[in-house]
């Protein structure tokens, strides 16, 4: 449809990350005409690539393994698609000073064009519209709702109407949206559900280095470490997902206590390099000397307490459901300390829970809504 028509659809998804992107795929196959709404121009949320001059680097899922009934079906499928293939199937560790192999164990798959490619997959027969941030929605007398949408540079302003809403943003998000909807019949305890969910947050640093470290790179066994380690939590060399690297991409995790350090610091540089230096007296001295270090924070990396059920949904004042990582948690994923970044074999993946959050969340629309 034009972007700039103004529509009325049976479903509106505010976000575009797995859960959003998986629901408005079930609702369309039901039927239902859907608009998925996203704030940022990429898609998958934290699963996602950053360009780089002539490669990329997966910043924020490290890699997708299968976790459950969910993941186990969609690595089938997108290997099939040539989306994902095989990586690695261990990590290594870090821990008192030692370096050690950790346990051989599930399958980490990875896609040469970068993780975001899962999203787009997704998100390939959906009406998307990207850099559109809902600023507010509210119930009309039509018994629908009305969105209110900030404006895009150089585009009208879009009219949406919607006869039921999923918001699959952070909770933290979610809950500021739903704020002025308690008075308007929201329940009490739908908003505190929402409002209750808190968040570790993740400093990331891309490295890339010279093309000359690709001869020192190749003697070191290990192309994902797990650190014990005040200031470091995980180091990935991104280039060895690619074909044909052209030089050594190293991605670098915060430990939560650096994260939280930083999570409202007008300058990154410190903590960049804090990380460049931890992984260079744990893994390898040059690592402290990149050409070019790039920093990315993620306020809402892991749900520290993610509520028990799939999804929540209410009637009232009209068919609203949330959903995300953030909801479905397992007596596992309720561990208040959760390893980072966002996909471990020692964990139920909160890559699981979002998809199953996201089919729980189109089957709660569609028996709210079904004629």
């Amino acid at each position: 449809m034009p972007p700039d028509q103004n529509i009325t659809v049976d479903v509106a998804v505010i976000g575009a990350g797995l859960t959003g992107l998986t629901c408005a795929q079930h609702l369309q196959q039901m039927g239902y005409q859907v608009v998925v709404l996203e704030k940022s121009r990429g898609l998958g949320g934290r699963v996602a690539t950053r360009r780089l001059p002539n490669a990329w680097a997966d910043h924020g899922l490290a890699y997708f393994t299968q976790q459950g009934t969910q993941t186990a079906a969609l690595v089938q499928l997108w290997r099939d698609r040539g989306i994902l293939h095989p990586w690695i199937n261990q990590d290594f560790v870090w821990a008192d000073g030692i370096l050690y192999p950790g346990e051989v164990s599930v399958q980490r798959y990875v896609s040469p064009v970068g993780i975001t490619a899962i999203a787009k997959a997704l998100a390939a027969e959906l009406e998307v519209w990207r850099g559109q941030r809902v600023a507010a929605i509210a119930p009309t007398d039509n018994h629908t709702w009305a969105f209110t949408l900030e404006p895009v540079a150089g585009e009208r302003v879009r009219e949406l109407t919607a006869r039921s809403v999923v918001v699959t943003a952070p909770a933290p998000q979610a809950a500021a949206l739903l704020d002025p909807l308690q008075s308007q019949g929201v329940p009490p305890e739908f908003f505190s559900a929402v409002q209750s969910v808190t968040y570790q947050a993740n400093l990331t640093a891309i490295a890339l280095y010279p093309s000359a470290r690709q001869v020192d790179l190749a003697q070191v066994p290990w192309r994902s470490v797990q650190l014990n380690h005040p200031q470091l939590a995980w180091v990935t060399v991104d280039s060895s997902k690619q074909p044909h690297p052209s030089q050594p991409i190293v991605v670098l995790h915060g430990s939560t206590s650096l994260s939280d350090q930083f999570l409202d610091a007008p300058d990154l540089e410190p903590a960049g390099q804090l990380l460049l230096d931890s992984a260079a007296n744990t893994l390898l001295p040059w690592l402290a000397d990149p050409e070019v270090l790039q920093l990315h924070r993620w306020r809402y990396a892991l749900p520290r307490n993610p509520l028990p059920d799939a999804c929540l949904s209410t009637a009232s004042p009209l068919p609203l459901v949330c959903g995300g990582d953030w909801c479905g948690a397992t007596a596992t994923s309720m561990q208040p300390q959760i390893t980072l970044p966002l996909s471990s074999p020692a964990t139920i993946s909160p890559i699981e829970q979002a998809l199953t959050s996201g089919i729980a969340s189109a089957q709660a629309v569609h028996r709210l809504i079904k004629p």
